[in-house]
C-alpha cells in the first residue's frame, strides 16, 4: 500500500504568511528523503539505475500501472501523492546529474505561479517546479494523452532546449 503525503497547509501560497511558508519549507525539507524513500521502496527502483536516465523511464512505466489501478478508485489523493513524490524524485535527479542546480522556496513574486512552492533553481534560467510538472504528467497518463516514457521524454524535451538557457548543464 502506498503511503500518501500529508502536507500541513492545503491553501494557496500566495495567502500564506511568512510564518506558514516557513513552516512549509521546513516541512518539505523534512520530508523530502522519506518520500523519495517512500517513492523507490513502492516502485522497488533498482539503486544501480537510481538518479538515471533509465530510472525516469522505470518510473514511467511504474506510474502507467499505477495509475491504472488507481483509476478503478478515482483516487485524487493517490495521484496527488504520486506526483508529489515522483516530484521530489526529478528534483534529486536534477540536482545529482546538472552541477550548480538546487532546491529553494520560490519567495521572488507573490504572482508567480511557482510562489511559495519549494523548486530547484539553477537548472533552467527559471525556477523548475519537479512537483507540478509530475502531478500535471500524472494526470496526463491518468487522462490517457501521456506513457510510460513521459519522464524520460521530459528530461529528453530539457536537453534539447538551447544551451543558453540552461546554467549549469553538464552531458551525460
Amino acid at each position: 500500500m502506498y503511503i500518501l503525503v500529508d502536507p500541513p497547509i492545503r491553501t494557496n501560497f500566495a495567502a500564506m504568511t511568512k510564518k506558514e511558508l516557513k513552516e512549509y519549507k521546513e516541512w518539505f525539507f523534512q520530508v523530502k528523503q522519506e518520500r523519495l524513500d517512500i517513492l523507490i521502496n513502492a516502485s522497488c527502483l533498482n539503486s544501480k539505475i537510481m538518479f538515471t536516465v533509465d530510472s525516469l523511464q522505470y518510473l514511467g512505466e511504474w506510474l502507467v500501472k499505477e495509475v491504472g489501478e488507481m483509476k478503478q478508485k478515482d483516487d485524487f489523493t493517490g495521484l496527488l501523492s504520486r506526483g508529489f513524490d515522483i516530484g521530489v524524485y526529478l528534483g534529486e535527479f536534477i540536482i545529482n546529474n546538472h552541477q550548480g542546480a538546487y532546491w529553494i522556496q520560490h519567495l521572488d513574486d507573490k504572482r508567480n505561479i511557482n510562489f511559495g512552492e519549494v523548486v530547484i533553481r539553477d537548472f533552467l534560467t527559471y525556477d523548475y517546479n519537479v512537483s507540478l510538472v509530475a502531478y500535471n504528467m500524472a494526470i496526463a497518463v491518468q487522462e490517457g494523452s501521456r506513457g510510460e516514457n513521459v519522464f524520460s521524454e521530459i528530461y529528453n524535451n530539457l536537453q534539447k532546449i538551447p544551451k543558453k538557457i540552461h546554467k549549469h548543464l553538464m552531458a551525460k
